[in-house]
């Protein structure tokens, strides 16, 4: 079994809550890098950022 761990700043973290029935979310992916980054992480983590609604005139 592969285990990735993930580090997450809540402060930013944040910034990118959404509601949804009645809970609070966020919506992360996690992407395995084609090769270790400068550091040797291997994977990285993409925060999914909700469009806001458009206003229809």
């Amino acid at each position: 079994m592969d285990i990735v761990e993930v580090s997450l700043n809540m402060a930013e973290l944040q910034n990118h809550t959404f509601e949804y029935e009645g809970e609070t979310f966020v919506k992360f992916n996690v992407a395995k890098l084609k090769e270790p980054d400068q550091y040797g992480k291997t994977h990285t983590v993409y925060v999914s950022v909700k469009e806001p609604d458009s206003v229809e005139s």
